[in-house]
């Protein structure tokens, strides 16, 4: 018998990739309480919670929920973006080109300049300038319209490294771990019609009319 402490670490096995992941205790089954005596570990069904560290400056934590995924900057928590499941839908529609323009960052063989919506006025960008990948709420300044928007302090960016291990280890525990999550369609696939388009916030959260550039 051994007691379940505030958060422990879980392996979740998905074919090659074994994921390290801290399971917080909050709701788990298995006992009657958080806290309560386990004979065996919990299973993957019992994750609420998973959080990750990446990278090798192990600044940037990684939280998952089955209704969000958060990036935090250790150092400075303000660094931070939250992935609703519309949100992380769009990330994962898109994330075998953002990886094209990452390693295109060390190929140096073309121009890289990549910027697309994930939804509610966020976007990801990948720019030869900067060798990471950024995460980031825009807006549209007073008197702009809205093909001219501007990239606000809310977001956080991610190292190549740190773009790696997101992509090869934490996204697969995510799936296992909360499958829901990974099952949402991004808003701008499920849309039947043009009208449910325009009228879509997260599509066009500047102007229902203009909508993202």
């Amino acid at each position: 018998m051994r007691s379940l402490t505030e958060a422990e670490s879980i392996r979740i096995d998905d074919g090659d990739n074994m994921v390290d992941a801290l399971l917080t205790n909050t709701n788990v089954t298995g006992g009657d309480s958080p806290g309560s005596l386990f004979t065996e570990p919990p299973d993957v069904e019992s994750v609420r919670v998973l959080q990750f560290v990446v990278g090798e400056a192990q600044d940037r934590e990684i939280t998952a929920t089955a209704d969000e995924v958060i990036f935090t900057s250790r150092s400075d928590p303000l660094k931070t973006v939250a992935f609703t499941p519309n949100r992380w839908a769009h990330l994962m529609a898109m994330k075998g080109r953002v990886d094209d323009e990452v390693k295109e960052l060390n190929r140096q063989t073309r121009k890289v300049r990549f910027r697309e919506p994930l939804g509610d006025g966020y976007y990801v960008s990948v720019t030869g300038k900067v060798m990471c990948v950024d995460f980031r709420k825009y807006y549209v300044p007073y008197g702009l319209t809205p093909c001219s928007i501007r990239p606000t302090k809310r977001g956080i960016a991610l190292r190549i490294d740190e773009w790696a291990q997101l992509l090869n280890e934490v996204v697969p525990a995510v799936n296992i771990a909360f499958p829901d999550l990974c099952q949402p369609t991004p808003c701008t696939i499920g849309h039947t019609s043009q009208r449910e388009w325009l009228a879509c916030s997260s599509c066009f959260p500047f102007d229902e009319v203009l909508g993202m550039p």
